[in-house]
């Protein structure tokens, strides 16, 4: 029904030009495309509607009939570029269109493009529950946790979470989903991204098999500095159980992106505990606290360097 209403639209708006001259070969595809979409004819509305993007004049709208079409016929992978060339279109149709498309790359082991439709929706609606609770979904199912904070909390304001969440909230370090399937596929389907060998990483972490854990980041952080997440898992194993030029080695290699994950903040305290800077250790853990103030062990950790300090 949201698509056939679309079509209608589109083909009302098409069919009141009523042009003195002859339709061009573009404007006979676009309205053919039009057409085709009010059909529920997937494959010809994308293939009319990639005839009339050759028209710069049309090209918006044949861009957002090819992305309503892609996305629902699941088998074509160029759905959010074309909703990209379609431009700020904030329609209950291409909402939905683009969890459709989440979903198709999600099952083809492509998560950043999944990714990337799911937080084009929540630009369009941040209110779209659905698009926040499959955010947190993927990004936890990557190991990034705190990534997924933001839409844990979304869904937490917005009265639609459950017990797990508010683990997953107060909880980063230990709190993620081991999501096995959907791991097989991304890793079938990007066999050279070493991205996703942090859920690898986390659960050795956990498992206190620091030296795999150690191994699998170093190798993350090699290939992707920037990739933050990993980075400050690193930081955190290395002040728990490596020396502390391994720490600072670490420590002077941070892109300076590294600073707005709280376990960045979290792991400079703890080595600072280590190393008797009880003052240091304290700015630290309440940096931890200002960027995620659910951080259960920073607010543990600080409250005893406080007590130390004599500053309660």
């Amino acid at each position: 029904m949201r698509l056939f209403v679309v079509s209608l639209i589109l083909i009302g708006a098409i069919g009141s030009l009523r042009p003195a001259v002859p339709w061009s070969a573009s404007q006979r595809s676009l309205r053919r495309a039009a057409h085709a979409l009010a059909d529920r004819d997937w494959r010809d509305a994308r293939r009319f509607a990639e005839q009339a993007l050759a028209d710069d004049v049309s090209a918006p709208r044949a861009a957002r009939m090819a992305f309503v079409a892609s996305a629902e016929s699941r088998d074509n992978d160029d759905g959010l570029a074309w909703h990209e060339a379609a431009g700020h279109l904030p329609d209950a149709a291409d909402v939905a269109a683009l969890l459709a498309l989440a979903d198709v790359q999600l099952r083809r082991g492509h998560p950043d493009a999944a990714e990337r439709a799911l937080r084009r929706v929540v630009e369009l609606d941040p209110s779209r529950l659905e698009a926040h609770e499959r955010l947190v979904h993927l990004l936890e199912s990557e190991g990034r946790t705190w990534d997924a904070v933001g839409h844990l909390t979304a869904l937490l304001q917005g009265g639609r979470f459950v017990g797990e969440h508010l683990l997953m909230i107060g909880s980063i370090h230990t709190q993620f989903l081991d999501a096995s399937a959907f791991t097989r596929r991304r890793r079938a389907a990007n066999p050279g991204d070493v991205r996703q060998l942090l859920p690898d990483a986390r659960i050795a972490m956990l498992g206190n098999e620091n030296q795999e854990a150690r191994r699998w980041l170093a190798e993350i952080v090699a290939a992707a500095p920037d990739y933050i997440e990993a980075q400050a898992w690193l930081g955190r194993l290395l002040a728990e159980t490596a020396p502390s030029a391994d720490f600072l080695a670490w420590q002077a290699a941070l892109p300076p992106s590294a600073d707005t994950h709280p376990e960045t903040w979290f792991a400079r305290g703890l080595w600072a505990q280590r190393a008797g800077q009880t003052r240091a250790a304290a700015r630290c853990y309440w940096e931890a606290l200002r960027r995620h103030p659910q951080h259960t062990a920073a607010n543990y950790q600080l409250a005893q360097v406080l007590i130390s300090l004599e500053e309660p």
